[in-house]
């Protein structure tokens, strides 16, 4: 955090604050403050632009936004006087956006993807293939394996690009012997690769907000035969699940699993004559429960004197659409809850 433009301090109850200085004034603010206050100014923009009020929401967020994560985009939007409807992930809202419009019924299986740094191998080729054919007018593009060797090393390249502010590329016999050697600045590469971004960040974004507009119109009284035989069944991106004997995280509503959803799972004692069981609840992918982030916590009481392992504490588990979830435990031979 020393790092940052800005500093964060310590909240009475010991919950982060940004401190802003304006005009010789020092203020303090929780992080869901200064987002409300971002998300208010664009509910404003929204309502210039439609000339009426905006009263609900759908809004997009990270796929491993945890719970608390998701919680407090909630309670920011809260804050700027929006009921929001649901949040979803953007690669949802761009298959909403893509297949909002297909007809064809047959059965599809469509990759909706986020442009990241592979898929700019072919834009960097083009480019160093540009200098290669400069210097020695040869043609790397008859030559398969050179080519997948300079894609390879461009592949290097970028990502050093990230740490550095220039590297080099140096393949020893490249092509018909000849050795090829270049250097490139990230100032550079960015400049050569600018069209690009700018393309495909534009084509991204339209189809993120397009998708998630369509979804927010689904969610709403609006009536529209572009989505009135649209359905969206949509999956959690995290798994939910509780800590087992030795700290391990034993999932129970599973990542990507459909919701709204209702699993369960039998718990049993670990020694005779338990009385209590602490049932802890997690968020998270890591195979021990502590490196999970902990939902909550509640204490099963009241379990009749029996040996080790005889009773049976069925744990349910409930997530709607809107990712809260209901934990309820219940001794399943005597019915107590």
């Amino acid at each position: 955090m020393k790092n940052w433009p800005f500093k964060v301090v310590s909240s009475v109850d010991g919950d982060p604050k940004v401190e802003v200085k304006y005009k010789y004034n020092t203020k303090e603010f929780f992080p869901e403050e200064i987002l409300a206050r971002l998300i208010k100014y664009l509910k404003e923009i929204a309502e210039i632009f439609l000339h009426q009020s905006v009263a609900d929401a759908v809004i997009t967020v990270p796929a491993y936004y945890n719970f608390s994560q998701r919680q407090s985009i909630i309670d920011a939007a809260v804050l700027a006087d929006l009921n929001i409807l649901r949040l979803i992930i953007p690669s949802t809202a761009a298959a909403i956006a893509y297949g909002i419009y297909i007809v064809d019924t047959a059965e599809k299986n469509v990759l909706v993807f986020d442009f990241g740094g592979g898929t700019l191998n072919v834009s960097e080729v083009e480019i160093l293939n540009g200098v290669y054919e400069r210097k020695h007018h040869k043609d790397i593009t008859l030559d398969s394996g050179a080519l997948c060797r300079l894609r390879t090393a461009c592949e290097r390249a970028k990502r050093r690009l990230s740490y550095f502010a220039q590297t080099n590329i140096e393949i020893d016999s490249l092509f018909e012997g000849i050795d090829f050697y270049t250097a490139i600045t990230r100032a550079r590469f960015e400049e050569l690769s600018a069209d690009i971004f700018r393309d495909i960040i534009d084509c991204i974004g339209k189809a993120v907000v397009y998708g998630t507009s369509l979804f927010g119109a689904l969610l709403s009284d609006h009536k529209s035969e572009v989505i009135e035989d649209f359905l969206l069944l949509d999956i959690t991106p995290i798994s939910f699940g509780i800590e087992a004997a030795g700290g391990t995280m034993t999932p129970i509503v599973k990542r990507n699993a459909t919701v709204p959803t209702k699993t369960s799972v039998i718990l049993t004692t670990s020694i005779d004559n338990q009385e209590n069981a602490t049932i802890k609840v997690y968020q998270g992918e890591s195979e021990m429960a502590k490196d999970n982030y902990l939902l909550d916590k509640f204490e099963f009481c009241d379990i009749p004197p029996a040996p080790q392992g005889a009773p049976r504490i069925e744990v349910i588990f409930e997530l709607d659409v809107y990712d809260h979830l209901v934990v309820t435990a219940q001794d399943k031979l005597t019915d107590n809850w």
